[in-house]
């Protein structure tokens, strides 16, 4: 198998983006569009008018010229009384970054063609292995229960195939551990592969964990310029862009507490091994190269909505063996990419709640049209920001633009 195709939804995206460049030229020069939304307590705010709206844009006020209320893909109000559009082209995004296949998925994907897509709404499923595009007749033309089931098929086959190579990796990390420590025990396939790890000493097994763990961590790299490519090719697409990004909570198998307190007595003696030790038990710490900002600066330029749905799984107990949580790097970001993009964060075990709490958010919004003064023409990123007079309300909304 490929290494490209072994890699997780990251590597989906280059699959489906790869020709594309990071670019600002298509920004309009002059029009800005901003979606906004806005909630009083949990429910959103429809009621609203031009007059409710302010709109800075890096510090200095801006005139809005137009505000469009949008539920689902119609033009449901606008002020002025302007009717330049009666629709909003809708493309959605499902990517998925999970290890093991959750069953719920298929509820999730049933309520999303079921209950949330239109005639003439755009869909794309990448999963770990590559991108599916449904065509676009394809809902007129098959019920939408079956056209559900089949993508969940081919969803699950797609996560059990590109992960097998991750999940092969924990399972040589959990020998590993079980082999230094000792606790390996007969009794089964996994076991008799523990008692052979277990001849080999405890210097050559820490190289082998140190080896191992820097495999599993390239085939998890977050890179940047994936990201930047993506929101390259979503500028080139009209309407709303809202992306779902599933990701499963990950787990890294180290030495209990107790067993390694043991091993540092045993081996005081032994500088190098002392040294493995703590560098791969006690002070391990994972290092991502991710520029933050220019990433949400791309995704908002490009009219992205970002939403990130953490689905909270708990690891399987292993006798000897502590999991250590993987997801706080990947979850800070995949949130400030979600809150710079007006998306929603979902912290959810079950991916239809996830799913449905994002498609539920992204239904109503508003459209608040400007041009800005001065007209800015040096590329740099513009900032926004939207308030809404009185009190009580939750506001979310693009970063901001290119100003190309």
């Amino acid at each position: 198998m490929k290494r490209s195709s072994r890699r997780l939804a990251s590597a989906a995206i280059a699959a489906l983006f790869a020709a594309a460049a990071f670019s600002r030229a298509s920004v309009p020069a002059r029009r800005v569009e901003i979606p906004v939304r806005v909630y009083s307590g949990s429910q959103f705010a429809d009621n609203l008018q031009l007059q409710d709206f302010e709109l800075v844009e890096n510090g200095r006020p801006q005139a809005i010229e137009s505000l469009a209320l949008v539920v689902k893909d119609r033009i449901a109000r606008v002020e002025p009384a302007l009717s330049e559009r009666a629709t909003v082209p809708r493309s959605f995004y499902l990517m998925f970054q999970m290890i093991e296949y959750e069953a719920r998925i298929e509820k999730a994907l049933t309520h999303l063609f079921k209950d949330v897509l239109v005639p003439g709404d755009n869909v794309t499923i990448i999963t770990p292995m590559k991108p599916y595009s449904l065509a676009p007749n394809a809902l007129t033309l098959k019920p939408r229960e079956m056209i559900a089931k089949e993508m969940n098929n081919l969803l699950r086959k797609d996560i059990q195939r590109g992960t097998g190579e991750y999940k092969s990796l924990v399972s040589d990390l959990k020998r590993i551990i079980k082999a230094i420590s000792g606790t390996s025990q007969t009794g089964g396939a996994e076991d008799e592969s523990d008692a052979t790890e277990s001849l080999f000493g405890i210097d050559h097994l820490l190289s082998r964990y140190r080896t191992s763990l820097q495999k599993l961590e390239s085939l998890r790299l977050l890179e940047e310029n994936r990201f930047l490519s993506f929101a390259q090719a979503m500028k080139k697409i009209n309407g709303q862009k809202i992306v779902f990004f599933f990701y499963e909570r990950e787990f890294l198998p180290e030495m209990s507490q107790s067993v390694l307190n043991l091993l540092m007595s045993e081996y005081q003696d032994r500088d190098d091994i002392l040294a493995g030790l703590s560098e791969m038990f006690q002070y391990y710490k994972r290092t991502i190269s991710f520029e933050i900002p220019r990433v949400k600066q791309a995704l908002s330029d490009a009219g992205v909505t970002f939403n990130f749905v953490f689905m909270t799984r708990e690891p399987k107990y292993a006798f000897g063996i502590t999991w250590r949580d993987q997801s706080e790097d990947s979850f800070r970001i995949f949130s400030e990419l979600a809150a710079a993009t007006g998306g929603r964060i979902d912290n959810n075990l079950d991916p239809e709640a996830g799913l449905r709490n994002a498609t539920d958010a992204s239904e109503k919004y508003y459209i608040l049209t400007y041009t800005p003064s001065p007209e800015p023409k040096d590329g740099s990123f513009r900032s926004i920001v939207v308030r809404v007079k009185g009190t009580g309300y939750t506001i979310s909304h693009k970063l901001g633009y290119f100003a190309d």
